[in-house]
């Protein structure tokens, strides 16, 4: 199998945007290589790599507002602390 890239960058068209992760840079490389065992074969590996960063405002401001409509919520039933409402907020964000 000879695999091949037309291009440096990895091709977002169908990409949609997203609020919490912003794509900073993308890239391909493609290598060829050839083991022992195998000698006149070559070999192809395409990588693709994709650096993100977190808008951290972002993340914050829904894990906060999540945790304070959670415990405003059970505020008054004292059965539900502060500490519950984090890690449910934090269970649900990660699903």
């Amino acid at each position: 199998m000879n695999l091949t890239t037309s291009s440096n960058q990895v091709n977002l068209d169908s990409y949609s945007r997203n609020g919490e992760w912003q794509v900073l840079e993308t890239g391909t490389k493609r290598t060829e290589f050839s083991y022992a065992g195998f000698p006149g074969e070559v070999f192809s590996n395409v990588a693709f790599s994709i650096q993100l960063r977190r808008r951290h405002l972002f993340y914050v401001i829904n894990v906060m507002t999540l945790v304070l409509l959670c415990h405003q919520r059970h505020r008054d039933r004292r059965v539900i602390s502060l500490r519950h409402c984090v890690f449910v907020t934090l269970s649900l964000k990660s699903s």
